[in-house]
């Protein structure tokens, strides 16, 4: 069985993501490969809050939305 890749986003007791113990996980999906799971990873870190709250939802069409509107100010 070859291995997994995982991406996933943890929260922490004061709401943020990554930075402070104690932390949940808050999301999680499996990837084919190593390049994909780091290409997510580095997708998502730029990502804006509100967006990485749309992806915990599973709410795609936010997610969509959002990026579709990054580009305009």
């Amino acid at each position: 069985m070859p291995p997994s890749f995982w991406v996933y986003l943890l929260r922490c007791a004061d709401g943020s993501y990554y930075a402070r113990l104690p932390v949940e996980l808050a999301w999680s999906q499996e990837c084919p490969s190593r390049i994909e799971a780091l290409n997510f990873e580095r997708q998502i870190k730029g990502w804006g809050r509100a967006k990485k709250e749309a992806l915990i939802r599973g709410d795609w069409a936010e997610v969509s939305r959002l990026a579709k509107s990054k580009g305009k100010t």
